[in-house]
């Protein structure tokens, strides 16, 4: 298993939370720079986090807003 991978979780609008895996920082970032307009009736924001997994802890690199917090 990789030491460090990043993960896009999506905070739907209902409190549901989805979570989606990349090995690369670049999978990940080009799939969390697609989002666009048409996910705000979906989602209430989306994080691009850096997963560490020998240290067991989270970094938050971006957050994408829909809706006032």
């Amino acid at each position: 298993m990789r030491e460090i991978t990043w993960m896009l979780e999506y905070h739907h609008i209902d409190g549901r939370v989805e979570e989606q895996y990349f090995n690369e920082y670049k999978d990940a970032n080009e799939a969390f720079l697609s989002l666009g307009e048409e996910e705000k009736d979906i989602y209430a924001f989306v994080l691009l986090v850096e997963v560490n997994w020998a240290e067991h802890s989270e970094k938050i690199l971006n957050k994408i807003s829909y809706k006032e917090e």
